[in-house]
């Protein structure tokens, strides 16, 4: 059953439409990790199916739930959301032009330095924390990270 908590925080085409992006990135992701090693394939594939079928039952009870007006309140709420997912297509773009392992000490730093105003001693070694399991984890598993277009950093 659908939670009733609040107002809704998107219209019904808007949610929809979000929902569709969501399950398009989920089935590339998974389409994508048939080309890694056996092991490798383990997380991203246990990521991405389940999360492909919730993608599928959210979309089958936006179609079912009627049209209703959306409040002021919840424009600020979408506004909050919908920076949260830029900054995530901007995490996309640092991995494609960077490579993962330089666009996630980039992204983690400025998002929790510049969105979030951690401090800069608890950035700094969250960002080396999340950096060295990410290396630790792609060792371990023998991952080979996307390189970026700048390639071999």
């Amino acid at each position: 059953e659908e939670s009733t908590e609040g107002p809704p925080v998107l219209g019904k085409t808007a949610s929809i439409l979000f929902t569709l992006f969501i399950l398009v990135i989920l089935t590339g992701a998974a389409y994508e990790a048939r080309s890694y090693p056996y092991l490798g394939a383990i997380f991203p594939v246990a990521a991405t199916v389940p999360a492909i079928f919730m993608a599928v039952i959210q979309v089958v009870f936006d179609l079912r739930a009627p049209a209703v007006g959306v409040g002021p309140e919840a424009r600020n709420r979408t506004r909050t959301a919908m920076g949260y997912f830029l900054s995530l297509v901007l995490y996309f773009f640092l991995i494609w032009f960077f490579g993962f392992l330089i666009a996630t000490a980039l992204f983690t730093f400025l998002f929790l330095y510049g969105w979030v105003k951690m401090p800069l001693s608890r950035t700094l070694s969250y960002t080396a924390c999340l950096v060295g399991v990410a290396a630790l984890l792609g060792w371990m598993l023998g991952l080979y990270w996307p390189e970026g277009l700048l390639g071999g950093w």
